[in-house]
């Protein structure tokens, strides 16, 4: 029988961590072996706390907020040597074969965790406004925005955006405030639930990928009026955009309270400012990566509620520390889905010749956690 969550207060979350597959932020009240198993595509889980006396969680009950568990299963271990020792006695060869099995196990386990989560998701959400979900042109985007893409007039779609750069970077309105205020409290609700809530990408710890509590298509609508003002503003790389990882991010103190330099896996960013009230926390920009001659750049844009950027997702940047309050942005990393598979690709061959870290990570956890029968 399915079982709704019904959301009065906010979840007590905690974070636990699988073993090359990422994190889970999940309440409290969901874990249990069952949705351990499921969640984490793990036979007979075992659930295990990050110091330095470890012992395995027997009474989920004793559970603490925002504390770090671990959870590991049979496929962990596998085909790994027990001790450190063995580990340094295996030849180069050895350590690549090693890597190159747990590659595998890694990108089909991540796989099935991904479409398990959003069937469970699915399976046990309550929406707060599910007429949010579907992209409507006339609740959501302000008539500006849609009359100036939909005309296809260059001129006109220039007009509508402010140039920020040289190196193309514009701000722009886009999103109805009330889309806005909709958006937010429909997060809200979801964090409320307790649902299992991965990492929006690998430096933000707070905040929800959209695409796995139902808005997919949502953005996808949404790209079909983004796709003029990309080509417009960045040619052929632009028209080609077919698929987006889309995410809210949250800042707070205590927190993620700012953003470490970096780039982003998109072809072309759009970050939009909800809300809600905050000061600081200010975009910090440094050049496109493959063009040297841009990188003493030195931009900072001030972000305001109903104000987004777009660039592309080369560009390096970062966020400041936030001063005080709350900030919501969503982020939209728009995609062209061959180029992002091909590098995919790319990254995994890599990785199988030279990534290692994981091993040593494998026995540091199977030396202190030996007492751990799996």
């Amino acid at each position: 029988e399915t079982q709704t969550i019904t959301m009065t207060q906010k979840a007590e979350y905690i974070y636990i961590e699988s073993l090359g597959c990422g994190s889970l932020r999940i309440g409290k009240n969901l874990v249990n072996k069952e949705n351990l198993q499921k969640l984490f595509q793990i036979e007979d889980p075992v659930l295990i706390e990050k110091s330095e006396n470890v012992e395995e969680i027997q009474d989920f009950s004793k559970l603490e907020s925002k504390r770090t568990y671990m959870v590991l299963g049979e496929d962990d271990i596998e085909d790994t040597p027990a001790t450190e020792g063995e580990f340094q006695e295996m030849t180069e060869e050895e350590r690549h074969e090693m890597n190159h099995r747990f590659q595998d196990r890694k990108a089909l386990r991540t796989m099935n965790m991904e479409k398990v989560r959003r069937e469970f998701i699915k399976e046990k959400y309550v929406p707060k406004d599910p007429k949010i979900f579907k992209f409507d042109e006339k609740t959501d985007l302000i008539p500006e925005f849609v009359e100036a893409v939909k005309g296809g007039d260059k001129e006109k779609i220039m007009s509508f955006l402010k140039k920020e750069t040289d190196t193309k970077i514009y701000s722009f309105k886009m999103f109805t405030e009330d889309f806005c205020t909709r958006l937010i409290d429909e997060v809200d609700n979801f964090e409320r639930s307790g649902l299992p809530v991965m990492r929006p990408n690998s430096m933000n710890n707070y905040g929800v990928i959209l695409e796995e509590i139902g808005f997919d298509q949502f953005f996808l609508d949404l790209l079909v009026y983004v796709r003029p003002v990309a080509g417009l503003l960045y040619g052929e790389i632009g028209y080609s955009l077919d698929d987006h990882h889309s995410f809210i991010v949250e800042y707070k103190i205590g927190e993620d309270e700012d953003l470490d330099f970096h780039y982003d896996a998109a072809e072309v960013t759009i970050n939009f400012c909800l809300g809600k009230k905050f000061t600081g926390g200010s975009l910090y920009f440094r050049g496109l990566l493959d063009d040297p001659s841009t990188h003493d750049e030195d931009f900072q844009f001030d972000h305001v509620k109903g104000l987004g950027i777009i660039h592309l997702g080369k560009h390096r940047h970062g966020a400041n520390k936030i001063k005080s309050g709350e900030r919501y942005n969503l982020i939209i990393w728009f995609r062209n889905k061959a180029l992002r598979e091909e590098a995919e690709r790319q990254q995994l061959a890599c990785g199988c010749k030279e990534d290692h870290s994981h091993h040593i990570n494998l026995i540091f956890i199977i030396k202190r956690f030996n007492s751990i029968k799996i």
